[in-house]
């Protein structure tokens, strides 16, 4: 038997999805891209680069040193 009342399933429907800030999908990207350099040779010469960036853009998105 389901448990929630008929006011918390129209609560749950309504209710907007979860989403990232831009910073945060960035930071993301940036993360995925990394894993790509560091897992094929072709990319060695971005791996240092986007690095770096990740860096920036994790320490932007906590407010390190703003």
């Amino acid at each position: 038997m389901d448990t929630l009342s008929p006011s918390g399933e129209r609560l749950l429907i309504g209710r907007p999805p979860p989403c990232m800030s831009d910073g945060a999908k960035r930071l993301h990207m940036l993360r995925t891209w990394l894993e790509v350099c560091h897992s094929d040779p072709r990319h060695d010469a971005e791996a240092y680069l986007t690095a770096c960036r990740l860096r920036e853009q994790a320490a932007a998105l906590i407010g390190y040193m703003a």
